[in-house]
This record gives C-alpha cells, sequence and structure tokens, in this order.
C-alpha cells in the first residue's frame, strides 16, 4: 500500500432511470479516523456499513462524506411545501414586529431549508426499488473511497519526495557540524588564551594562569561544548526515518515519523545551546529550520 496523505477528493455520480446519484468524500488532517457523514433522508440507516467500508481502506484523516440522491426529471419538479412556509412567515413576522424590523422577503423565504422539496415519494415507496437504490449506492461509494485512496496516494508521493530532500539536507547539515572547527581542540585552546589576554589587558595570560591550568580550563570547556552524542544521535534519527521512508507498506507512518521529528528537533536545541562558535550556531540554526519544515509536513501524512 502506497504511503497516503490525509489530504485528498474524490467525486462519483451516477445517473439510473429515474435517479441520480452523487458522491463527494473530503479529507483534510486529524490525529484518527473521524467520519461526518449527510445521506439522503430516507437512507439514513446506510450510515454504518459505509462507515464500515471506508474503515478498511483509511485509517486517518478527517472526512466528510456528502451523498445526495436527487429524482430524475420527471420525479424532480419542484413544489413548495405551504405548511412549512406559513411556519416561517408567521415566525418571521412576529420577529419583525418586536423588533420593528422590515416584513420578510419573499426571496429570503424561498431559499430558507424544506421550503423548496422534490418529489421523491416515487422512489421511498417501492421497496424493491429501494434496495435497488440502496446496492448502487453502496456501489458508487466503494468507487468513491477507492477515488479517495489515490488522491491521498497522489499528495502522499508529493510528500514523499519533500521528505527526502529534506533529510538529505538535515544529513549534509550533521555533517557539516561534526566538521565544524570550533570542536577541534587546539581551536578552543587559543579561543580560551585570546579571552584571558583581553582580561589581563597587556596581552599576556600567564599573569592569572599558568599552562596547565590552561590546558585545565581548555579540558572543562571541550566537555561542555562536546555535542558528538547529539550528532550521533541525529545521525541514527536520520537512518531511521530514512528506513521507514524505503518501505511503501509501513503502517501508521505518520505517527512514527511526526516522534522521529520530535527527537531531531530535541537533539538539535541541545546542539545550539552547547555551541560556542557562530558557525555552529548558524548550522544549527539551519538544521532547526529544516526539522521544523519536515514536521509541520509530516502532519499531513496518515
Amino acid at each position: 500500500m502506497a504511503f497516503q496523505s490525509m489530504t485528498g477528493f474524490s467525486q462519483i455520480k451516477s445517473s439510473e432511470d429515474q435517479y441520480d446519484i452523487e458522491i463527494e468524500l473530503r479529507s483534510v488532517n486529524g490525529k484518527g479516523l473521524d467520519i461526518r457523514f449527510r445521506l439522503p433522508q430516507d437512507y439514513s440507516f446506510l450510515e454504518q456499513a459505509l462507515r464500515k467500508m471506508l474503515s478498511e481502506k483509511i485509517q486517518r484523516g478527517s472526512i466528510q462524506a456528502s451523498i445526495n440522491l436527487v429524482a430524475g426529471a420527471e420525479e424532480s419538479k419542484p413544489f413548495i411545501d405551504q405548511a412549512i412556509l406559513q411556519n416561517y412567515v408567521h415566525k418571521a413576522s412576529d420577529i419583525a414586529k418586536a423588533h420593528d424590523l422590515e416584513a420578510p422577503r419573499v426571496e429570503a423565504l424561498m431559499a430558507l431549508p424544506g421550503v423548496i422539496q422534490f418529489n421523491t415519494e416515487g422512489l421511498a415507496g417501492d421497496e424493491i426499488a429501494c434496495k435497488a437504490i440502496e446496492a448502487n449506492i453502496k456501489q458508487c461509494f466503494e468507487k468513491a473511497i477507492d477515488a479517495l485512496v489515490q488522491s491521498r496516494a497522489s499528495e502522499g508521493r508529493g510528500l514523499i519526495a519533500l521528505f527526502k530532500k529534506q533529510i538529505t539536507r538535515m544529513d549534509e547539515l550533521v555533517i557539516a557540524a561534526s566538521k565544524d572547527d570550533s570542536l577541534q581542540a587546539d581551536v578552543m585552546h587559543e579561543r580560551l588564551q585570546k579571552q584571558l589576554a583581553l582580561l589581563d589587558g597587556d596581552g599576556s595570560s600567564d599573569k592569572n594562569l599558568d599552562g596547565d591550568r590552561l590546558y585545565q580550563e581548555v579540558a572543562i570547556l571541550i566537555n561542555r561544548a562536546d555535542v558528538k552524542e547529539e550528532l550521533d544521535r541525529l545521525k541514527a534519527h536520520i537512518k531511521a526515518i530514512q528506513g521507514l521512508l524505503s518501505k511503501s507498506d509501513e503502517a501508521a507512518i505518520g505517527k512514527k515519523l511526526d516522534f522521529l521529528a520530535q527527537e531531531l528537533n530535541r537533539e538539535a536545541n541541545t546542539l545550539c545551546s552547547k555551541s560556542i562558535s557562530p558557525s555552529l550556531s548558524a548550522i544549527g540554526v539551519d538544521l532547526k529550520t529544516t526539522i521544523d519544515q519536515f514536521r509541520e509536513q509530516v502532519q499531513n501524512l496518515q
């Protein structure tokens, strides 16, 4: 199974002799699987079966499922439901009088829910026809699910390509950090000598610190600035992500990548806090930026 983004869209239309079926599925990010249905009034009993069909092929995402049943040309002649319209008129008139407002306009009343209806009694009254409609809705819904999966898979392929570029960039930055001159012992020694010279005022650090003590201070500085463990863990996390991206059948990959992105961010923060040079800090900032971009996009993956 290909990687899926949680963003996708599908639309299926089917025309029968007396009616049309229109199905739309819209999917966006979600922590789990959240499905909301809008079904024809006489077919709300199908929700459980349709929900099961969706959950068998999609594990995560917030999905809006809209299913419309539209009667054919002869059966779908519109009519005004006088009872509903009168109810709206009376209530709107009472509100207008109570608050000294204008009387409700005709076009506004006609746009209210339930005022204009379509005659679908011919469809709902025939048990055999209803069974056929039920079967057709399920068949069309299956096609809509497959189309949604394809849409999400297409988005997923784009995300995987982006992830690989971001991971390559992270790897380059980690290698650059490990080669940074500021981590070399002789560079730290020279740095400390220069700082001491500035404190002495006359350019000599020997007045206050002998050679042995200087090397001790350098050793302490090296220990505090040692980022080898952080770099090793960054490399391990990057390798783990590369392994996941190479497996097209990996389950719940979005959650796994999100966890690894959090770990990458933790190590990058520590790297920045330990940095004692502008060059290493700049690498750390670039690394954090790339990790943030990676984690933001990971939220879109199932």
